[in-house]
């Protein structure tokens, strides 16, 4: 958080200084052996913090969540997500590695295994590490995964890898019947329910920024799917829909490369505030994601662009998908856009993609 939000640290000798300020310098000065520190003076405590910013910073570089440059340190989008939602770091950086097999598994799933992929990918996050598993809990769960998932083979035998006594398991089985009104067997998995269903909204917050920061457009929009079926307590397939208005105007041409707005109202039925993600895509990947709320009947928001780097007929997708408990989505499809581009060769004059 002091490098990605901050921006107080910014170097291997800030990470020094600003320790030096906390319990744990007042403890080396006090009992220097317990840390594996070889003295109490002033020079060797400040060899030994350095040492240990240095090897902390370093392993925070090749988890991809800060990037490092010789003393340098400065933040990095992954990182900067972890502090905003205060989540390990191993989280998002593990999610960003998994996020394109997870892409590629959604891409033409039925809504149940979408949503069944979803959770799993949720449930893969550090903070479920400590989830509780007591003694005979993996037969309970067991049990609880026939109940609740005897027609989903391949979510079954996902739990099966895992092993039923592994607490990503059951956690993902705590989220199935919750959506899925499942009967709890005793009533400690009542209180375990309710610590991951406080957990699981931040968590999936940012998993949804790692995906839209990927590009992953079919992951993005199914982890925003599961994050209004947790909202509503029930599966994705029984949310109602179209009580949303949305429109857009954008460009009708633009140069290779060039950056533009895409011009969205937004209209929604219902009382107070609602929040919205934007999802703006193509065939391929996601353009561009945005959060917005609406305060009254509409609201109005702009989504910065930048075209793709060769001339061509570019077709986009924009989509809002309610952040609540209930699933007031649209969709509309642009008009194409034409990309405008140049040969390769001096001097070659502008040329535009036929169809154009």
């Amino acid at each position: 958080a002091e490098v990605c939000l901050c921006g107080r640290i910014k170097s291997i000798n800030d990470c020094v200084a600003w320790l030096k300020w906390t319990y744990l310098y007042r403890r080396l000065r006090r009992n220097p052996s317990f840390y594996e520190c070889e003295g109490s003076d002033d020079k060797t405590i400040s060899t030994f913090l350095e040492t240990l910013s240095r090897k902390v910073l370093i392993d925070l570089d090749e988890a991809g969540v800060v990037e490092l440059d010789g003393d340098d340190v400065s933040s990095a989008t992954l990182g900067s997500v972890a502090a905003y939602y205060y989540l390990d770091y191993r989280t998002t950086s593990e999610a960003s590695i998994n996020v394109d097999d997870f892409e590629a598994e959604v891409l033409d799933a039925t809504q149940r295994r979408r949503e069944a992929l979803a959770v799993a990918f949720l449930c893969s996050a550090r903070e479920f590490d400590e989830l509780p598993v007591r003694h005979n809990e993996d037969i309970e769960n067991s049990d609880l995964a026939s109940q609740l998932l005897d027609d989903d083979a391949e979510t079954i035998q996902g739990l099966l890898e895992l092993g039923y006594d592994s607490p990503h398991a059951k956690a993902q089985l705590l989220i199935h019947a919750k959506l899925r009104d499942g009967k709890l067997p005793i009533a400690d998995y009542a209180t375990d329910q309710r610590s991951v269903l406080e957990q699981a909204p931040r968590v999936l917050a940012a998993l949804i920024d790692v995906a839209a920061d990927a590009g992953c457009v079919n992951a993005t929009l199914a982890l925003l799917e599961l994050s209004q079926a947790i909202r509503s307590k029930c599966s994705r397939e029984a949310l109602p829909r179209g009580r949303t208005k949305l429109t857009a105007k954008t460009v009708a041409d633009v140069g290779a490369g060039g950056e533009f707005s895409v011009e969205v109202t937004l209209g929604s039925n219902g009382r107070g505030a609602r929040a919205f993600y934007l999802v703006l895509s193509d065939d391929e990947e996601l353009v561009a994601l945005k959060k917005v709320v609406v305060g009254g009947a509409t609201c109005e928001a702009s989504l910065a662009v930048e075209a793709p780097d060769e001339a061509c007929e570019w077709r986009l997708v924009l989509r809002a998908v309610y952040e609540g408990a209930r699933g007031f989505d649209a969709a509309v499809e642009l008009p194409p856009i034409t990309v405008v581009g140049k040969a390769l060769d001096a001097g070659a004059a502008e040329f535009v993609m036929p169809g154009s």
